[in-house]
């Protein structure tokens, strides 16, 4: 899914982009077995804009989300519960 989101920066529409981006948050939870978080990020998701473009204000913000992206499932493999903790902030944060 990171690869995907990442592919679509250059090659895919905005609204690909996004869907992409969902579908990752999504599937990064996904495998937890917690329904709790995955609601949580259903309604995060539901307080955003629905204008994809809203999400991201600059190129450089959507190769730092890809970047993230990426960092998150390295954490999550190498099971480094901290450093996640904190990317996972920033990333939402988009700090």
């Amino acid at each position: 899914m990171a690869e995907r989101f990442e592919s679509l920066i250059l090659h895919g529409t905005v609204l690909e982009l996004y869907e992409a981006d969902l579908n990752f948050h999504r599937a990064f939870v996904h495998p937890s077995g917690n329904d709790e978080l995955g609601g949580i990020i259903a309604e995060l998701e539901q307080r955003t804009s629905s204008a994809p473009v809203s999400q991201w204000k600059t190129r450089a913000r959507i190769e730092q989300s890809a970047r993230e992206h990426h960092e998150m499932v390295d954490l999550l493999q190498a099971r480094d519960g901290k450093r996640l903790k904190a990317l996972v902030e920033r990333h939402i944060r988009q700090s």
